[in-house]
């Protein structure tokens, strides 16, 4: 997990960098949506119902309707804010042809349950670090 406290956002934003071979077995796992223009996947303030997984493409960071940062492939975003119902402190916008997976609580119960790698589930309860038990 990577946390990110850039001086000029004023803001924390845990990101999770998921590496090959985990990488593959977490996009076996997912459904992908397909974005052909850019969409606004929450606002600065707002709670996020979902993480989000960049398979191809990137999402944009934006404090204050500036770009702060971009996450690639392989970057989860809002999983902790997801399971904490804490609010984002940045906008989050999907640019156009890209692919991301929506997470929602009941896929992260999934695939902790599914998924034997050890890997998988070590990271997961890495990037969560709160008491929060399925």
């Amino acid at each position: 997990m990577i946390r990110y406290d850039h001086k000029k956002m004023k803001t924390k934003i845990d990101v999770f960098t998921i590496q090959p071979p985990m990488l593959e077995t977490l996009e076996s796992l997912l459904d992908f949506k397909d974005f052909k223009s850019e969409s606004i996947l929450y606002y600065e303030g707002q709670i996020p119902i979902v993480a989000y997984f960049v398979r191809e493409g990137q999402i944009d960071l934006l404090k204050n309707n500036r770009k702060r940062m971009s996450l690639h492939r392989g970057q989860v975003l809002g999983l902790k804010e997801l399971v904490n119902q804490q609010s984002s402190g940045v906008q989050a916008t999907v640019r156009p042809n890209s692919i991301i997976s929506f997470i929602d609580l009941t896929t992260v119960k999934e695939i902790l349950k599914r998924d034997a790698s050890d890997s998988i589930r070590t990271a997961l309860n890495e990037v969560l670090s709160s008491p929060f038990v399925f």
